[in-house]
């Protein structure tokens, strides 16, 4: 199997173990043969199997057990929470318009040797799928589907903030489209700090943290769907099939399981440390608060969740 994977996409790499592809020009974007193919094969198999089973297990098992009720049961959304729906939405809609120009312009100029080709499969990356996921999501705030993925994205939010402190630049500042660099930033600060916005709104229900079923998401996400992925475009979205610069790079053919021990530790520090202190820390401040601020102006006749409340005398 891994000298049938190798034959069919030679062209990753004239020599085996390389940083990008023959073809890369030194664009790390570019898969390649840094792990072998037996290795690629191996890791496949014991990573889609052991996240696979952890989602169905937790699917099977299918009990969330509520932290903190939202404010109300309405579907009726405030002024915050429109606003941050719209905003999250244009940023979706904004990465889409500038990977597609990115790909239309690369074609255009026959850069076959530039991954900007394929930039649109860049949307797979995991930031730009919670965007356009929480564009769609955010709109509804009853919706089951809402009501679920807002709570794995709150355990899954550590690779947003992620991207956000090792932002890499480089393709931004080649290309100079107009506010791109700015909409990078503005887009990963907004999914970082909305839904610790939304949580002190209440916006949504908020369930004890499930750590393991929450992160095989994100891992099965790599493994099964990604990874396959590398070896059909040749380009990989989100190094797994060679490390990026930086400290995974001192580990070698072993920084896979490496990156996904750290990416544990780090869902394990937002489920288990971050979220449940900040919904602690709105419980004791905020909504005592929240709740008195609406109560009075409810007693003076002021809209209160898309509600007029009527002052009796």
């Amino acid at each position: 199997a891994a000298r049938w994977l190798f034959y069919c996409q030679p062209e990753l790499s004239l020599e085996v173990g390389s940083a990008g592809g023959v073809h890369s020009a030194g664009d790390e974007r570019f898969a390649s043969w840094y792990l072998s193919p037996q290795q690629q094969i191996v890791e496949y198999l014991i990573y889609s199997i052991v996240f696979v089973a952890s989602i169905v297990g937790g699917v099977m098992r299918g009990h969330w057990t509520l932290r903190a009720s939202a404010r109300d049961k309405s579907s009726k959304m405030n002024l915050i929470e429109l606003f941050n729906a719209t905003i999250t939405t244009l940023l979706a809609l904004g990465a889409m318009y500038y990977k597609s120009a990115t790909a239309i312009l690369a074609r255009r100029e026959g850069l076959s040797s530039s991954a900007d080709v394929l930039a649109t499969w860049f949307l797979l990356q995991p930031c730009h799928v919670f965007c356009i996921a929480l564009a769609v999501i955010y709109w509804s705030r009853r919706w089951k589907v809402s009501i679920y993925f807002f709570n794995l994205y709150l355990h899954l939010m550590w690779g947003v903030a992620l991207a956000l402190v090792f932002a890499e630049m480089e393709e931004y500042y080649k290309r100079q489209y107009p506010l791109e660099i700015f909409h990078f930033y503005l887009d990963h600060w907004v999914l970082v700090i909305a839904p610790f916005v939304l949580i002190a709104l209440r916006t949504y229900p908020v369930f004890k943290p499930r750590l393991w079923f929450c992160y095989s998401f994100a891992a099965a996400f790599h493994s099964c769907m990604l990874q396959p992925l590398h070896f059909v475009l040749l380009v990989q979205i989100n190094y797994q099939t060679h490390p990026p610069g930086g400290p995974l790079r001192h580990f070698g053919k072993l920084y896979r399981p490496v990156q996904y021990i750290f990416c544990w530790l780090l869902t394990y520090l937002f489920s288990q440390c971050i979220i449940p202190a900040w919904v602690s820390f709105c419980e004791a401040h905020i909504w005592p608060r929240l709740g008195r601020f609406q109560r009075s102006l409810s007693s003076s006749g002021v809209r209160v969740n898309g509600r007029v409340a009527k002052k009796t005398l």
